[in-house]
């Protein structure tokens, strides 16, 4: 295979297939690639080469994905939320501190009551107790 035949050759999660007929800026030849996930995509053999592109963009959204749950476990403080912090708020009408963690299971969001507390501090203790449970396992399986 020359250097110029990318031809079966992958570069991240892109296979290219063959070279199209259109031109990439300085006469750079445009692959037809296939994508891990299935799709097909077209991408300059410069790109290819030097790893600029490494997917159809199903891994920028599979980043994305990783990023977003990485900042809805990690954010701190609210302003939404006047207790300072995510999960503990005041109950007036109970005359307690309330806390509650949400998580995603099976692609479903869902909210786990972790109890009502006479202190904001066993609430908090509580939030944190659930987040070493439910967060640390998915946290260490992001490698971002």
């Amino acid at each position: 295979m020359s250097n110029r035949n990318l031809t079966g050759k992958r570069f991240g999660k892109l296979v290219a297939v063959e070279p199209t007929n259109k031109r990439y800026g300085g006469g750079v030849v445009i692959w037809k690639c296939r994508c891990d996930c299935g799709k097909e995509c077209e991408i300059p053999s410069t790109h290819l080469k030097d790893g600029t592109t490494k997917s159809c963009g199903c891994s920028k959204n599979e980043f994305l994905s990783k990023a977003s749950t990485y900042t809805s476990m990690t954010r701190g403080e609210t302003k939404a939320n006047k207790s300072g912090k995510v999960g503990v708020r005041w109950i007036p009408s109970r005359g307690k501190w309330h806390a509650q963690i949400g998580i995603k299971e099976n692609g479903k969001s869902k909210n786990i009551h972790l109890g009502y507390f006479y202190t904001f501090d066993d609430a908090l203790e509580a939030r944190e107790k659930a987040e070493k449970e439910y967060f640390t396992p998915v946290l260490n399986s992001l490698s971002m």
